[in-house]
């Protein structure tokens, strides 16, 4: 186990990860804060015990398929069944509890995340959030942006399944973290029925992308996937939407889709994100279309 990091002084290392940034960015200054901000949600599961923890969302996408789109938040659930029937005031408090004793657990990677602020989500279910952290991130005395943390409580019934991390340290030497995330056909109904839910014309194009991703041919299990979409379309309110046709995006709602897939070097447009759930739900649900 790579324990410590190959560099003699604290000093050598921020400039070591300043290059490294610099040199993936490519002069990028957006680029460059989500590259950061990657980094620190990666960094960040490395505090959790992979047995504890899952790791859903763009993130939980980010980690299952190499190249997927940067996020701007980290959703995770926890596992503890003992927390299973309490109120919602009462899973708040310790799911935050539980995360900020995690964040303040020191590493060799000199990270540190330090909370600035928390807040009650009101209407929370087996994949939704119970609170939101706020936190400011630095290695050693030098600002490394800030994160945000969704963070809820895991249904017994989320199937999961672990990986190992990106090595966006392996230049320090610094081991990656195992993370732990929701199966792919579980994350996929989610983005799925979110997408159906909200709408082609909604605010959540990264949906299709996640999506889409996720349904690469051959990478997943068509009978657990249509399980899961029925599971959490009823849940939504969308059950009906599972069998009727899709409606061609708008002009706008495309480009937004294909500046994502632009954006983080991906070979796929909007077109065939659209095409590759269409197709999916077509055969899943007999559609007509």
């Amino acid at each position: 186990m790579r324990g410590s990091m190959k560099y003699d002084s604290l000093s050598e290392y921020l400039d070591a990860l300043e290059q490294r940034i610099e040199l993936v960015s490519a002069g990028n200054e957006i680029l460059r804060l989500d590259l950061q901000k990657d980094m620190a949600m990666e960094r960040l599961t490395a505090r959790f015990d992979p047995a504890k923890l899952a790791v859903k969302g763009g993130f939980g996408v980010r980690t299952l398929v190499p190249g997927g789109p940067l996020t701007q938040d980290l959703d995770i659930l926890i596992n503890n069944n003992d927390w299973q029937g309490l109120t919602k005031e009462r899973i708040y408090q310790l799911v935050g509890d539980y995360v900020l004793e995690q964040m303040a657990t020191e590493g060799p990677d000199k990270f540190k995340f330090t909370p600035t602020s928390a807040a009650p989500f009101s209407d929370m279910g087996p994949e939704q959030a119970a609170v939101r952290i706020w936190a400011q991130v630095s290695v050693g005395d030098k600002s490394f942006g800030a994160v945000i943390i969704d963070a809820g409580l895991k249904d017994p019934s989320v199937p999961v399944e672990q990986h190992t991390g990106r090595d966006v340290l392996g230049f320090a030497e610094i081991e990656n973290p195992i993370i732990t995330t929701p199966s792919r056909e579980w994350l996929a109904a989610d983005k799925l029925t979110l997408l159906l839910e909200n709408g082609w014309e909604g605010d959540r194009p990264r949906d299709a992308v996640h999506g889409a991703l996720l349904l690469e041919k051959g990478r997943y299990d068509e009978a657990v996937l249509a399980q899961w979409l029925e599971k959490f379309a009823d849940s939504r309110g969308v059950l009906a939407l599972l069998t009727e046709p899709l409606e061609q995006p708008s002009k706008i709602w495309t480009m937004q889709v294909n500046q994502i897939c632009s954006r983080n070097g991906l070979m796929m447009t909007a077109e065939i994100c659209f095409e590759r759930i269409s197709c999916v739900l077509d055969r899943l649900f007999g559609r007509d279309r």
